[in-house]
């Protein structure tokens, strides 16, 4: 058995990495993005939203409603593209050490899964990493393709979401049956520990027959990442401001029409198959490269690193945040813990959402401070390494 390889000095998505030896922007976006993630998954956290048709949960009020709508069209789907994309840049990051680093990347990819099962079965059923690390081996394939090749596969997995949500959303989309709705908002208001667990474990086998679904496009996100990764674009935004400026102004003028037609449309009683599939392959996900784009060139003024490096932090500990939050909101709003379900709305849910990620900046600066990863972080690069690396600073 050949050694493990030495730990990379920028590692992708949720990469426990020393803070020294890594990109702060791309710390800040993921910092960014972990709180988009937050703020959309708050409204599966608090009462089920994303299970109903768009708007259509019962029970809201016109502040409550216009709260959804406003979190639905400008966040719901353009934040997790941010995301997926970073994890692609990761792996071009990580092939800059060479052919050598693929076995270790594929050990990490394992552990990712096997943390993702954990969280998915025993914390939450709104897990992601079980899909990243599972369309993460398909990235391997990848790796020394032309970048004509890569944009191609993006261009497919783009024409492939919007054909597939065109037709999904045409013979009725996925959702669930009202019963079977009525019979998951009485368990989670009322639910023991263990009956939830067995909804999260059915719940992660349904997500996986849903991948031909959804695997295209995270697999187009995760190539379009690993392209501009390998172009350098975001590890040194000035040099490329001319390209970010186009591509600040194109997806903006592509991403933001769509997502507010189809707002438009939902603000009037109802989407189209059209106007849904628009959105989900081409308009929401613009739109998350629009924030993207636009805070990298913020990002090149001193004054905006200084304001806003302190998302680096969450960025670093990306992994142990994205958990945390799993685990304080469903001991928030779960029968098993205060039991808030049902109760706060998207409104309060976005004032909650605004604590709660103030609170993981603090702490995750003071952490820090004295701690060289993140804990999950740190799990994860002792079973990759198959060694414990020192946790403390100094050590």
């Amino acid at each position: 058995m050949t050694a493990p390889s030495t730990p990379s000095k920028t590692d992708p998505l949720f990469a426990p990495a020393v803070p020294e030896t890594r990109f702060v922007t791309l710390d800040i976006l993921r910092g960014f993005a972990l709180f988009g993630v937050l703020l959309v998954n708050m409204l599966m956290f608090s009462y089920l939203a994303p299970l109903y048709p768009p708007l259509a949960a019962p029970g809201l009020g016109p502040l409550e409603r216009a709260a959804e709508w406003v979190i639905v069209t400008f966040a719901e789907g353009s934040f997790y593209p941010i995301f997926a994309f970073l994890f692609g840049l990761g792996f071009a990051l990580q092939l800059r050490k060479g052919e050598g680093v693929v076995p270790l990347y594929r050990r990490r990819l394992f552990v990712l899964l096997g943390i993702g099962v954990l969280h998915a079965v025993f914390v939450w059923l709104g897990d992601i990493l079980v899909t990243y690390a599972l369309v993460g081996f398909l990235l391997l394939p990848f790796r020394n393709r032309s970048d004509r090749t890569l944009l191609l596969w993006v261009v497919g997995g783009t024409l492939y979401t919007f054909i597939a949500f065109y037709v999904l959303t045409l013979f009725g989309g996925n959702a669930l049956p009202p019963e079977l709705l009525a019979q998951l908002e009485g368990l989670y208001r009322t639910g023991s520990y263990a009956e939830l667990t067995l909804v999260r474990l059915s719940w992660l086998f349904l997500n996986l027959t849903n991948l031909l679904v959804v695997f295209p496009q995270i697999l187009a996100l995760f190539l379009l990442g690993l392209l501009v990764g390998r172009r350098g674009v975001l590890q040194d935004p000035e040099a490329h401001a001319p390209l970010l400026r186009r591509t600040f102004g194109v997806t903006l003028a592509v991403g933001l029409p769509l997502v507010l037609l189809r707002g438009a449309a939902l603000a009037r009683g109802g989407s189209t198959p059209l106007f849904e599939a628009l959105d989900v392959a081409i308009g929401s996900p613009a739109l998350g490269f629009a924030y993207l784009s636009g805070l990298a060139l913020l990002l090149r003024a001193a004054r905006w690193q200084a304001r806003l490096g302190p998302l680096a932090a969450v960025g670093r500990t990306a992994l142990s945040n994205y958990l945390a939050q799993s685990l304080i909101c469903t001991l928030l709003f779960y029968p098993y813990g205060l039991g808030l379900f049902g109760r706060v709305g998207p409104a309060w849910g976005i004032v909650l959402t605004l604590a709660l990620f103030a609170a993981q900046i603090v702490l995750s600066n003071l952490w820090l401070q004295r701690y060289r990863y993140g804990l999950a972080e740190w799990v994860w690069r002792a079973l990759t390494y198959q060694a414990r690396p020192a946790l403390r600073r100094g050590v």
